[in-house]
């Protein structure tokens, strides 16, 4: 974990300036993916709404620039040969494609995975992610100690599930979460908890 950690200090710090026309949708709360595909933008909000920007101004030298910080930032190649640069920051976790594998060009994927709880008990039962019903049993099944699996398609809110459902594991539990990109938040979200975080670098 100490290993882990180190590296993840050492690392360039990524600021406003590096993210250009990218920067107004990594900053908005509401937007959980950005997508350059090498011509359009696309993003997604937090109702998994997915809307095509217009004007977007991402220019090929941006592409190019951000690729070259992004993987000087990892200490990472990207080529033809190594065509797959991926980064995480505290927030988010950056994907790109080399042109060399992207028909329509050099792609980006930005995903957002902010220190919040995005659903409550009555958004889950408005917004038909479950029943009162199963709410009251999973809930009782976190506080029992039973196994959970969260499975699904991109965007179905495996991720918001999880940390929802972090909130009613006990106080006196020790949690520890294994993750490769660290998207749960666990400590933030339930600051008065036991846990610890191992990456699967260490693995």
């Amino acid at each position: 974990m100490e290993r882990s950690f180190i590296e993840r200090n050492t690392k360039r710090e990524l600021v406003p300036a590096h993210f250009g026309p990218l920067w107004s949708y990594v900053q908005d709360d509401e937007i959980t993916d950005i997508d350059f595909n090498g011509r359009d933008l696309w993003i997604t909000n937090t109702e998994n709404e997915r809307t095509k920007v217009e004007e977007h101004g991402v220019t090929r030298k941006f592409i190019e620039k951000f690729s070259h910080y992004i993987a000087n930032n990892v200490s990472k190649a990207f080529n033809k040969v190594e065509n797959l640069l991926e980064a995480d920051t505290e927030t988010l976790r950056i994907s790109i494609v080399h042109e060399s594998s992207a028909i329509s060009g050099r792609s980006v994927c930005i995903r957002k995975t902010l220190p919040i709880v995005r659903m409550t008990e009555e958004s889950m039962i408005t917004e038909r992610y479950c029943s009162k019903e199963i709410l009251e049993l999973l809930t009782n099944c976190v506080k029992a100690r039973m196994n959970f699996v969260f499975c699904g398609e991109p965007r179905v809110g495996k991720t918001e599930g999880i940390k929802f459902f972090s909130q009613y594991i006990s106080a006196g539990e020790r949690v520890i979460t294994i993750e490769d990109t660290p998207e749960l938040h666990y400590r933030e979200i339930n600051s008065d908890k036991d846990f610890g975080y191992l990456s699967l670098d260490l693995y």
